[in-house]
């Protein structure tokens, strides 16, 4: 049986989108694995393209961490979301790290592309 942690706003929110400024990485809240005993994340990330006709793609890279402070400064996994699809969201199934945490970047420097990013972590458990 799997048991799900609530669903929790690590960037943005249901109705709070972050817009991103310039090509400046941005990072999200760290997601934690270690409390609680958790095997992985279920992570979704939602960007919403500014513009009718958007210049910029959205980077997307995640940073692990052994401690939760100390992370990586190169990506275990990068995916470029393609301004083709607006709105435009994924999902992926992050397991094998105790904590981390999600940058996000433009492309471009002249749009202002929202995001906003939810997880659930889970564990299996005997019933």
């Amino acid at each position: 049986m799997r048991l799900w942690s609530p669903k929790v706003w690590c960037k943005g929110g249901a109705t709070a989108w972050i817009e991103l400024t310039g090509t400046d990485e941005e990072f999200s809240s760290v997601i934690n694995l270690v409390d609680g005993g958790y095997e992985a994340a279920h992570v979704k990330v939602d960007v919403d393209f500014d513009d009718a006709t958007p210049v910029a793609n959205v980077e997307i890279a995640f940073y692990s961490s052994l401690d939760g402070s100390g992370f990586d400064t190169i990506p275990f996994s990068k995916v470029t979301l393609d301004n083709g699809i607006d709105p435009s969201d994924l999902s992926w199934d992050i397991s094998g790290y105790a904590y981390f945490k999600i940058g996000y970047k433009q492309t471009a420097a002249d749009t202002d592309n929202g995001v906003r990013t939810s997880y659930r972590n889970w564990k299996d458990v005997s019933s």
